[in-house]
């Protein structure tokens, strides 16, 4: 076909139909713009460098433009018509910034470059996106650009060819998104394999291989140790593994081996190894069977744990349990079983039996409530208990039990709820204890305890009233000694006229009477104490007593205008100590005066009864609360101790009262209606006969007692030479005065240093000493005069006087050597009788 240069239009709006045959007799059509031809003139006018172009672009396979002009106007070919698709309308004669307006970025640069320098540019794989259908697909191309010369030379424009690379790229976007899957795929492997070996190396794990159909092997550096073989390559594994486990469980390892493996699925062993230096590991291995295409075992895989510390641990539970089980069997106070969820017992050990009573056979299948009281199980207490159980798991109970005899037991139970893995309730165990001894045990352990408690209230209640009493005792004696002592002093200074002198002298006359009533209370309680008290017995007009008691209180009760109002009985008679008598009366009298204010009135009764005689004394005073009624005999109570009590005394003669009517066969009590409302003392004393005690046959009278008949100086004291030996003057001078008025020879002596002193000049009927002495005492100078020879004075009779008034010091005093021993304050009578007693058994032993 020849060249046809001819350009032809249809009008000059519309699009014109124009062929162009270049080199190659490539025919093509295009479409353009009516402005072409005055754009870029006639064809005939083209440049030989366009025409060129134009043709180049029409033979191009691939799809081409020509950019001509300062406006960059295109031509292009028909496969760049179905690149543009449906845009092609658009993209026709059109400047190339508008036609490729979304592309323009990246292109632009391009082909302003080539424009200013003329060399050829490229870029690959640019994405395109095609419109095809109201669809819009993407593609990828390849971008060429190269100059195009106008007749002088000049760039003028730019051929543009695009080579089409979608499958390419696709392609290598395939192919890259497979090697990162792969890679992806290798990491989780990566992280698999760490997890595994981390998960291995935890559970402490060693793996291996066995080829089954070669006989080759490989296993682990673990699995290596827990065999007990050595690291690395071996020649023969299998056989070396063999070879490693115990030779008593090689053959039956082997069996249970060869059974899996036929079995064709994951089994089980367990053997034990010998290591090298001969230890002996229990190793606990895991297989697996893998098969080929046709089912036929080609392949072990598995793994060995070591298991010699839980293998232990088995066994020493096991020795434990069977030791627990002996126990349970043995011990004999525990009751151990089982129930069902119902309370029903399925099992009953031999100590259960032993415990109850109930034998095997005669509690299987019974309820627990077979040896539980019939109160406990009407109140539901075996609900409860096995319902708490169930609850929290375990409960713990004491509390009566019965056995099969009826008999009760205290037991000590712990019921404990059994449960399956899934946590349903399977039953009860429950341990039963004997806990009768124990208790009573306890029992009497807090009964002690109480009295130990007790006992140390009373001991600290006792040693309060000793210290309140020691106070009082105090203060009863000093009150009267100020007296005493401040007239005396008052006398002795001679400044007192004729009636002070008479009221300095009574003053002084009443307080020693009250000193001395204070201190015959506190030997009257003494000579209780000790028994020295001595009843005199005989008739006793009872009335009369108490007349005389009456009269003796008659002062005080008119100086504090309380008044008496006796109802006497003349008929009341009895034997008894009338003396003492009147001391019991006079002290009830004395009491109630003492605590009855101004203005009231004590009544006293006597009475003859069938039996008896009763005194009683009621007053209007202050009353005695309930709590101290039963303490009112005892010794050194008082209801108000203390500094601020309001009534004097030791608080002594109410228990004097009580030992001597106790003493004569009575009682006496006390009633009171409570504070402020009085109170009443009633004696009670049998008129058959007194019940006295009368003093040892021989043995010296009781301090203060004169013994009936006798003589103020008896005849045998005179003449005779007696030491007397005490450390405190006044009472030596008065010792010397009263021996001395009877006639006796009297040498004083300060301390045992003088007194043995005296004994190397001269010798002496009678030796007088005082025990308790400063720098050596009565006893350690009796054992020096007792180590001297007879003519030298060591067996001189010896008395002690001393103010230690107990028992335990009489005893020890005669212990030592005295013979007779006198409690201070003696009586003069009753030293000289004992003075003669001695001296006259003396002469008697001496035949004189």
């Amino acid at each position: 076909m020849s060249m046809s240069t001819t350009l032809r239009f249809r009008d000059p709006s519309g699009a014109a139909e124009w062929v162009f045959a270049g080199p190659g007799e490539v025919r093509a059509r295009c479409r353009a713009l009516d402005w072409w031809a005055t754009a870029l003139g006639p064809v005939e006018g083209w440049p030989q460098s366009l025409r060129t172009a134009v043709d180049i672009c029409l033979a191009s396979p691939d799809p081409a433009t020509v950019l001509w002009g300062p406006r960059l106007v295109q031509i292009y070919n028909d496969a760049y018509v179905a690149v543009a698709g449906e845009r092609h309308p658009a993209l026709l004669g059109r400047p190339a910034a508008e036609a490729w307006r979304d592309g323009w970025p990246v292109l632009g640069p391009l082909i302003e470059r080539v424009l200013a320098d003329g060399a050829t540019r490229s870029d690959e794989n640019l994405p395109v996106a095609l419109r095809r259908g109201g669809r819009v697909e993407e593609r990828f191309f390849s971008f060429f650009f190269s100059a195009v010369r106008d007749e002088g030379g000049r760039v003028a424009g730019v051929f543009h060819r695009l080579s089409e690379t979608t499958e390419r790229v696709r392609a290598e976007r395939r192919a890259s998104a497979e090697c990162a899957e792969r890679e992806r795929a290798e990491a989780r492997l990566r992280e698999s394999v760490a997890r595994l070996r981390l998960a291995l190396d935890v559970a402490e794990l060693g793996t291996w291989t066995w080829d089954l159909t070669t006989g080759e092997g490989d296993l682990d550096a673990r699995s290596a140790e827990i065999m007990g073989l050595p690291p690395g390559d071996l020649a023969d594994v299998v056989g070396a593994q063999f070879r490693a486990v115990h030779p008593d469980d090689l053959a039956r390892m082997q069996a249970e081996a060869v059974a899996g493996i036929e079995g064709g699925d994951a089994f089980r062993l367990s053997y034990r190894v010998v290591h090298p230096g001969g230890a002996v590991r229990h190793v606990a291995a895991r297989a697996r069977v893998l098969a080929n295409a046709a089912g036929r075992p080609v392949r072990l895989v598995g793994t060995n744990r070591d298991v010699t510390a839980e293998r232990e641990a088995e066994m020493r539970l096991r020795a434990s349990e069977a030791r627990y089980r002996a126990l349970v069997e043995n011990v004999q106070d525990y009751a151990i079983f089982l129930l069902d969820p119902g309370g029903v017992i399925t099992e009953w050990a031999a100590g259960a039996a032993r415990v109850t009573g109930y034998a095997a056979e005669e509690a299987l299948g019974r309820g627990v409530a077979l040896f539980y009281p019939p109160e406990d199980v009407a109140r539901g207490e075996v609900e409860r208990e096995l319902a708490e159980a169930a609850e929290t798991g375990r409960v713990e109970r004491t509390g009566w039990r019965v056995r099969k005899d009826g008999t009760r037991f205290w037991a000590d139970e712990i019921a404990t709820a059994v449960r399956d893995a899934g946590g349903a309730l399977r039953g009860f165990t429950k341990i039963t204890r004997d806990m009768s001894e124990q208790r009573r045990v306890e029992q009497e352990r807090e009964r002690v305890l109480a009295q130990s408690q007790a006992a140390r209230a009373q001991a600290e209640s006792a040693n309060r009233m000793k210290d309140e009493f020691l106070a009082t005792v105090s203060h009863e004696l000093r009150t009267p000694l100020n007296a005493i002592l401040g007239w005396a002093t008052m006398l002795q200074d001679g400044g007192l006229d004729g009636p002070a002198q008479a009221r300095a002298l009574a003053t002084i006359g009443r307080n020693a009477r009250a000193q001395t009533r204070l201190i015959e209370d506190l030997l009257d309680l003494s000579r209780i104490l000790q028994g020295k008290v001595v009843i005199a017995v005989g008739p006793v007009e009872l009335a009369r007593v108490v007349e005389a008691a009456l009269e003796a209180v008659r002062p005080a009760a008119d100086a504090k205008g309380v008044r008496l109002e006796p109802a006497l009985d003349a008929r009341a008679a009895l034997a008894g100590d009338a003396e003492r008598l009147q001391q019991v009366a006079w002290n009830l009298l004395s009491n109630a005066i003492k605590f009855t204010p101004r203005g009231g009135r004590v009544r006293v009764s006597l009475r003859r009864k069938p039996s008896h005689v009763e005194l009683a004394v009621a007053d209007t005073g202050q009353g005695i609360s309930a709590d101290f009624v039963p303490h009112v005999f005892e010794p050194f109570r008082q209801a108000d101790g203390g500094t601020a009590r309001r009534a004097g005394g030791l608080g002594l003669g109410l228990s004097i009262v009580r030992s001597l009517v106790e003493l004569h066969g009575g009682t006496v009590a006390v009633a009171s209606e409570g504070e402020g409302r009085g109170a009443t003392f009633a004696v009670r004393l049998p008129t058959a006969h007194a019940r006295g005690e009368r003093a040892p046959a021989g043995a010296a009278p009781a301090a203060g007692e004169a013994a009936p008949g006798a003589p103020d100086c008896p005849p045998s004291v005179a003449g005779l030479r007696v030491l007397v030996v005490e450390d405190e003057a006044d009472t030596r001078a008065l010792l010397a005065f009263a021996l001395g008025q009877c006639g006796a020879l009297v040498t004083e002596a300060a301390g045992a240093a003088e007194a043995l002193a005296c004994l190397e000049r001269e010798r002496f009927d009678v030796l007088v000493s005082d025990v308790g002495m400063p720098g050596e005492d009565g006893y350690s100078l009796l054992e020096r005069v007792r180590r001297l020879p007879p003519e030298r004075g060591g067996r001189t009779p010896a008395v002690a006087l001393t103010a230690y008034a107990r028992v335990e010091d009489r005893a020890r005093a005669l212990r030592a050597g005295f013979e007779a021993h006198l409690a201070k304050p003696a009586e003069p009578a009753e030293l000289l009788r004992a003075v003669a007693a001695l001296a006259g058994g003396a002469r008697a032993r001496a035949g004189v």
